[in-house]
């Protein structure tokens, strides 16, 4: 199995609704995706630009079961967005968007 396909897949134990967990999830992103975004942001800048390049979306899908045994599938598009760039560090948002 090739890098990429060992970093498509995590497993989380449990979620609970937000209701009831009021404390986020951290989703560990795929380190090629890293790398593929922050190659993008620092070539954009090394040609002399001033603006974010447009950053490749991340589709993401959720396989669950919930608490009966039945199973669901939820699939999103992430878009990063970078906030803070400053020497080796680049502080960032996913904002999820569900697809249908």
């Amino acid at each position: 199995m090739s890098v990429w396909g060992i970093q498509k897949t995590q497993m989380i134990d449990y979620v609970l609704p937000a209701s009831v967990q009021h404390e986020p999830v951290m989703l560990v992103l795929p380190e090629a995706y890293i790398l593929t975004t922050s190659a993008l942001v620092f070539l954009g800048f090394k040609k002399g630009g001033h603006e974010l390049p447009k950053l490749p979306k991340l589709e993401v899908t959720f396989d669950y079961s919930d608490i009966g045994g039945e199973k669901h599938q939820v699939r999103f598009d992430a878009v990063l967005h970078p906030v803070i760039i400053s020497g080796k560090k680049m502080d960032c948002y996913l904002d999820f968007t569900r697809r249908d």
